[in-house]
């Protein structure tokens, strides 16, 4: 369970709390009025505190704030966490130094190693958005509806419900339509690189066989000039 799913569950107990109390704010007979009946008699009636269920309605609304604010602000979280996972994906394959790779193999390896954790991670953080997503459209579809109907159908109109992928930033920036769809699009993105890392080293040992028999060239200029040819395929992915 991660920290955001501990508060979520801290900020519906006191969701619920603030409507219990305004429940009995409600019920409670606590003011004594004198009113007219129908007959122009008057008499004591006993009402509840008009300011006591202002003041039980606005914590309970104040809560309502709260949990949908943790809510977006999580999803943010999560989008910049993703957009960060790609860049650390681009970085770290660029960054590889061929040279240091005896064979084609143990290159290909630690760059299905990068592969591999970077679609888990990607994973992950698709979890946690549709479960980010979820308790926002509840959010809105149930609790600020109790709610409303326990303010005789009052609701704040300020508020801005997001209840899809669709209206994430992420989304609006990329224009996948899901979170399936843009991790398909990452894992695809993946598998380009692997070809074009692979497609890397071939030419880079080609490169170094070349300038090892005719002596032209050192290894240190080598090196430098596959750093190059690597750097320019992390751009490409």
């Amino acid at each position: 369970m991660s920290q955001y799913d501990l508060d979520v569950l801290r900020k519906k107990f006191e969701l619920e709390i603030a409507r219990s109390e305004l429940e009995e704010a409600r019920n409670a007979k606590s003011q004594v009025r004198m009113m007219r009946d129908a007959e122009g008699n008057y008499g004591y009636v006993y009402t509840a505190d008009a300011n006591a269920v202002a003041d039980a309605e606005q914590s309970y609304e104040d809560k309502l704030h709260e949990l949908q604010v943790l809510n977006t602000e999580y999803i943010k979280q999560l989008e910049d966490n993703y957009l960060q996972l790609q860049q650390n994906v681009r970085d770290q394959i660029a960054n590889l130094d061929i040279t240091q790779f005896a064979t084609e193999e143990e290159y290909l390896a630690e760059v299905d190693r990068i592969q591999q954790a970077a679609l888990e991670l990607q994973k992950r953080y698709g979890q946690q958005m549709d479960n980010a997503i979820n308790n926002n459209r509840d959010l809105y579809e149930n609790d600020w509806a109790t709610y409303s109907r326990l303010t005789g159908y009052k609701i704040s109109l300020d508020e801005e419900y997001l209840d899809k992928f669709t209206e994430t930033q992420y989304s609006v920036l990329t224009g996948y339509k899901s979170m399936k769809e843009a991790s398909a699009a990452f894992a695809k993105s993946l598998e380009d690189a692997v070809a074009s890392v692979t497609l890397a080293y071939e030419e880079t040992r080609v490169m170094q066989q070349t300038a090892m028999n005719d002596g032209a060239t050192s290894m240190e200029e080598f090196a430098k000039s596959a750093t190059n040819a690597t750097n320019e395929v992390g751009k490409q992915t």
